[in-house]
């Protein structure tokens, strides 16, 4: 769902920087004083950069009227879209990766977990054992390189399967 938003958002600004450098340059071509043309010129070239130019030359553009100030108020607010879309993105992400540090958390302090740990890693235990004394929320950088470490070991231990592991529960059949 986000990638398309924002892909959206980010055609639509194209669009409406398209859309403002072509008033820009109809303008330009009616303007006949060289201090106007050359602000213009200024404008078109930093818009085309990408640049955003300060709020003084902003109000300055304001003054040639419409259609040259509506389309760059258009543009104004599809970037003002596009920022707060980015910024609900990283909050929805960010939710989302502490939603998943959150389970791994919780993973940690299952007790055929630590048993098979305390065999195989005993560093990498007493790890665990003290990111279980930490408080879950926020994560922090430590503690996310701990759970993901978890990760990578409980991914080894579910596609690795070994009679001898103390992971893998075996059972005679009569």
């Amino acid at each position: 769902q986000w990638p398309q938003k924002i892909q959206r958002l980010e055609a639509n600004i194209v669009v409406a920087r398209q859309q403002f450098l072509l008033s820009l340059q109809r303008e330009l071509d009616q303007q006949k004083t060289n201090s106007d043309k050359s602000f213009l010129q200024f404008f078109y070239r930093s818009v085309e950069a990408r640049q955003w130019p300060s709020s003084g030359k902003v109000k300055r553009l304001a003054s040639f009227g419409d259609p040259i100030d509506g389309d760059f108020q258009q543009l104004i607010a599809t970037r003002q879209r596009l920022a707060e879309a980015q910024e609900q993105f990283q909050v929805d992400y960010d939710h989302c990766l502490n939603r998943q540090f959150q389970q791994l958390f919780d993973l940690a302090n299952d007790e055929t977990l630590l048993k098979g740990m305390a065999m195989s890693s005993h560093s990498f235990l007493q790890r665990l054992l003290d990111l279980k004394r930490q408080s879950p929320a926020p994560f922090r950088k430590k503690a996310k390189q701990n759970l993901r470490s978890l990760w990578t070991y409980l991914s080894r231990v579910t596609l690795k399967v070994s009679p001898f592991s103390t992971f893998t529960q075996l059972a005679i059949h009569p």
